[in-house]
């Protein structure tokens, strides 16, 4: 899941978004290595769903304030 770096920008739900995956990618990576123990992968499980909760929210808010 690796991400490229983009620069966080007002606005731009995407770097912003990105800027917050590679903060968490590199906990993964430090902090909570894959397959070395099953909490943590369930953390990282957990940390993934919340995030896509969060743009799915936001995404939703979107429509509503479109519609």
């Amino acid at each position: 899941m690796a991400t490229t770096f983009r620069e966080v920008t007002a606005h731009d739900r995407d770097s912003q978004f990105g800027a917050i995956w590679r903060a968490l990618e590199a906990y993964r990576e430090d902090c909570i290595p894959e397959g070395q123990d099953p909490q943590y992968d369930a953390e990282w499980s957990d940390i993934c769903t919340v995030m896509a909760w969060w743009e799915e929210d936001l995404d939703n808010l979107d429509n509503q304030e479109g519609a």
